[in-house]
């Protein structure tokens, strides 16, 4: 049998398709945020003299007004850092990402978040709403359990199936969606922090099969982590965070949400535990040893933590953009000093007027050292920038 149509019946079918998906594209458009909404404020909580990290971070500091850094450039040690805090945190876990990818690294410190909070632990999550599409269930799932609380930072609305559909849906808000979080980083007890270039997915932790990030964290003791915390807070209290359960509606049966989390992070070939070589390429063991030792090997000095303003994903002006943004920090700095300066960045950018030759650098920390005054940080955090 030989079905014959002719090409003016395609091209009208194709037509009339066509017309359906615009009209329906136009249609989700006019999606926007919720106008009225309850955002508990709450702030850091101090620190407790019971936490055994409290004890392990007094005990390892020379002095108070020091701060302590170890670097973890290895990937496997630097996601050990943050599981080890999750597991050892005893009073709060303050955690903020750009990405959480819904992957075996992602799911691990979702499960030890999950579990932190299940032994009454108060846990903050805050995830920037860019790549958060497929993983609403995880986001909604641990939010449903007692103790933690999730929040999305300058989310989407609505067609939340992919990145696409959401900036379509959205377009009239592109200005303000076009602008992200990238902060990177976790508090534990108020005490303790691990920050820099990683987000939470198998390529930062050199677990993916296919490509991995080469990147940069540091674990921090001392006066600065408050800095951070106040950071934290400061993004966390913002009208630019959205409670999950605004964006994606309340959770018709906890018990369910709990359930299909549950199901999502334990069953099947998850990671449970990092797999470590004896030592990192600093020459450092694993960071579980100096924990049960009572004492962290770092190396000590000052510093000073900035970050971006949560509101300059709403500046209208370029102007206003700059005068929110931590790059005026790293400026004063770089004024101030009277010796040396020294920048390491992963991205940096130089023009001259007869060259448009943009450099790049794949290194992540950048130090300010001078004889009067230092200020360090890692990556996008601390220096905490918004694209």
């Amino acid at each position: 049998m030989t079905i014959f149509i002719s090409t003016s019946a395609c091209i009208v079918s194709w037509l009339r398709g066509s017309i359906v998906l615009l009209v329906s594209v136009l249609l989700s458009a006019c999606g926007v945020l919720p106008t009225q909404v309850d955002r508990p404020f709450s702030p850091a909580q101090q620190a407790s003299a019971d936490s055994p990290l409290v004890r392990i971070a007094k005990d390892s500091s020379p002095e108070p007004t020091l701060t302590g850094f170890r670097l973890l450039p290895d990937g496997f040690y630097s996601l050990d850092a943050r599981i080890q805090l999750v597991r050892r945190a005893r009073d709060s876990l303050d955690v903020q990402y750009y990405l959480i990818q819904d992957d075996r690294s992602g799911r691990l410190l979702m499960r030890d978040l999950r579990d932190a909070a299940l032994r009454g632990v108060r846990v903050r999550l805050l995830v920037d709403d860019l790549y958060t599409a497929g993983g609403d269930p995880m986001f909604r799932g641990l939010a449903a359990f007692p103790n933690v609380e999730v929040r999305l930072f300058n989310p989407f609305c609505c067609a939340r199936q992919n990145v696409v559909s959401r900036y379509v849906a959205s377009i009239a808000d592109f200005r303000r969606l076009n602008h992200r979080m990238h902060n990177k980083l976790l508090v534990a007890d108020g005490v303790l922090a691990v920050m820099g270039g990683r987000n939470i997915a198998d390529e930062y932790f050199t677990r993916s099969a296919t490509s991995n990030f080469v990147d940069l964290d540091v674990l921090i003791v001392g006066p600065v982590v408050r800095q951070l915390a106040t950071i934290f807070d400061v993004y966390w209290n913002s009208r630019e965070a959205y409670p999950v359960e605004t964006i994606l509606g309340e959770s018709a049966n906890s018990e369910e949400a709990r359930r299909s989390f549950d199901h999502l992070v334990d069953d099947g070939e998850q990671m449970r535990s990092v797999a470590l070589p004896p030592f990192d390429i600093l020459g450092y063991g694993p960071i579980s040893d100096d924990f049960d030792a009572g004492r962290l090997g770092l190396v000590w000095g000052t510093a000073v933590a900035f970050a971006d303003q949560p509101g300059k994903v709403m500046a209208t002006s370029a102007e206003t953009a700059r005068s929110m943004s931590a790059q005026m920090n790293v400026m004063d700095r770089v004024m101030e000093s009277k010796s040396e300066v020294v920048i390491s960045a992963p991205y940096s950018t130089s023009r001259s007027p007869s060259s448009p030759i943009r450099s790049r650098q794949t290194t992540c920390p950048w130090f300010i050292r001078d004889t009067r005054a230092t200020a360090s940080n890692c990556c996008e955090q601390a220096s905490t920038s918004m694209s």
